[in-house]
């Protein structure tokens, strides 16, 4: 018997503790994969790279969300990967010595070959505030109604003015 690939997801996140929301988002979404048995990795890229300095996601509270802590902490003991953006790194001058246990840096390269694999692709863009955008690829029945969704309500909030 065939053993089946479990499906995978990329979440890349660009926003820092200058957005809670943004911020807390992809960690939400990360978690709700993570319980469905999906792979999960969150990229940190630019400022959101300065989540992954030990002491700065303990303060960051999004409204109507557990806080930033328990939400990474949660995704990270069920199993998901945190990669952070090297070059991103450098140029804000963050050490490496300063990073939470059990982040991954990247560059590119390694980036783009996990969202060609993937399944799914969401990127919560800190330009165009219109909430994720993304792809379901080859996501089955529930898994790719999940991913929908996500970006579905965050697109219906926006439109209606909730989520400005």
């Amino acid at each position: 018997m065939e053993e089946k690939k479990a499906e995978k997801m990329v979440i890349i996140a660009t926003h820092g503790n200058d957005d809670p929301d943004g911020a807390s988002l992809p960690f939400v979404v990360g978690n709700a994969a993570l319980a469905t048995d999906v792979e999960v990795i969150i990229a940190l890229q630019g400022v959101g790279v300065t989540l992954a300095n030990k002491g700065c996601y303990e303060r960051i509270f999004a409204g109507g969300l557990d806080p930033l802590k328990k939400l990474a902490d949660t995704f990270l003991e069920l199993g998901g990967q945190i990669w952070v953006c090297t070059p991103c790194l450098n140029s804000r001058q963050i050490p490496k010595e300063s990073l939470l246990d059990g982040i991954q840096l990247m560059a590119g390269g390694k980036l783009v070959q996990a969202c060609l694999e993937a399944d799914a692709m969401l990127n919560f863009d800190p330009e165009s505030r219109a909430g994720p955008s993304g792809r379901t690829k080859g996501l089955p029945g529930s898994r790719r109604a999940l991913a929908t969704a996500c970006l579905d309500q965050t697109r219906r909030s926006n439109s209606s003015g909730m989520g400005q």
